[in-house]
């Protein structure tokens, strides 16, 4: 089904909501993995590599997909509501909801990490005003909330100031190659960068923006490709959509090279190549994994229906939310001798109920509070 009105496009609503289930299953299968990173928050003696090849799967491409869908609707709701109605928008539900995750959730999950590598124990706040504005700094998930908040100021910044610019009429370029274009600066970015740092390390920039160095170019350019996939009218039908069909075949392609590279090949060449190497195939998930996904959820979106919808609304506070719940859950039941799959299906189950409530009997009520006194009071 291709899309005429892009108000509402229930296929996009119901990928995002996936893509940050895929967030919870990759922070859950971290508990369960081998070789898990020893600051993680929760670990579990029940381990399995199956955890550890998914999570390393789940690393790859659902945050570029966000960031790919976040630049899409950028531009028209940018020209819906100018821009201080626009930045007030994002300052709301970006920008207050992101200060408030690092000041009050990232500290507690520092503390965890501060725990996990044998330090003595202190106080709450000594903790919070000695090590958590030092080497134990972190945003936990709350990142992407801060380095989406600045891209669109950029953007807005951009189509505000340089209007001429933005309005001016492109020549059309193919689909595919933007495609390749985005995968190559995408893929020279991480190289270069995995020559300064690990790519897995983070980078703290005045305690505001925090991310990994080795992606961060190819998020902005997937925010980027999403502005110009939504001026090109791509995803309609006067514009272009991926093939799911062909995208699949390429993606499982992709998938099983990106797993022999990880299981087999990486080990046994050279330091230096395999970081060439390991740039190109994991810019390549990345980014065929983004096309693939939003042609397919596209493609079947009517066959997704109102249960999808339904549960795509509340998909902001999972993301929001969803690592007290989870982590919380796995710190109670890590004790018990059950098998780690079960825990590890409990814990997203449990995780995914809890936020989904929380989203529609809590949130959107208070949401919905100050409206109906508006109406009350005209």
């Amino acid at each position: 089904m291709m899309q005429e009105n892009r108000e509402r496009m229930i296929g996009f609503d119901a990928l995002r909501f996936f893509m940050v289930l895929m967030v919870v299953i990759l922070h859950a299968s971290m508990t369960f993995m081998e070789y898990a990173p020893l600051y993680w928050y929760v670990l579990d003696e029940d381990k399995s590599i199956a955890f550890t090849l998914l999570a390393m799967l789940l690393d790859s491409f659902p945050m570029t997909v966000l960031f790919f869908l976040s630049g899409y609707f950028a531009r028209p709701s940018f020209e819906k509501r100018g821009f201080r109605s626009f930045m007030a928008n994002k300052v709301k539900r970006i920008g207050v909801p992101w200060v408030l995750g690092v000041l009050t959730v990232a500290p507690f999950f520092a503390h965890l990490t501060y725990k996990a590598f044998g330090f003595p124990e202190v106080p709450p706040w000594e903790f919070f005003t000695k090590y958590f504005w030092g080497a134990f700094y972190q945003q936990a998930h709350y990142w992407f909330l801060g380095a989406l908040f600045f891209l669109f100021l950029f953007y807005a910044l951009y189509a505000h100031i340089a209007k001429r610019v933005a309005a001016r009429e492109e020549s059309d370029v193919s689909g595919f190659t933007i495609i390749i274009s985005v995968w190559i600066i995408s893929t020279v970015a991480y190289y270069l960068s995995t020559l300064v740092k690990f790519a897995e390390e983070w980078v703290n920039i005045g305690y505001v923006l925090f991310f990994q160095q080795a992606r961060i170019a190819g998020y902005i350019m997937a925010f980027l490709m999403g502005i110009y996939a939504y001026k090109k009218r791509w995803y309609t039908k006067e514009g272009w959509t991926p093939k799911w069909a062909f995208w699949g075949i390429i993606e499982t392609i992709n998938a099983a090279v990106f797993f022999i590279w990880h299981i087999m090949v990486k080990w046994m060449i050279d330091e230096h190549i395999s970081l060439i190497i390991n740039s190109i195939i994991y810019n390549a998930m990345a980014i065929i994994s983004t096309i693939f996904l939003t042609g397919l959820f596209v493609r079947f979106e009517r066959a997704l229906g109102k249960m999808t919808a339904w549960i795509s609304e509340c998909s902001y506070v999972m993301y929001w939310f969803h690592i007290m719940a989870l982590e919380g859950v796995l710190y109670l039941i890590k004790g018990y001798k059950t098998p780690g799959v079960i825990k590890w299906l409990f814990s997203i189950l449990f995780t995914v109920i809890i936020c989904q409530l929380l989203g529609k009997y809590v949130i959107k009520k208070i949401r919905l509070k100050p409206r109906k006194a508006m109406e009350e009071a005209r």
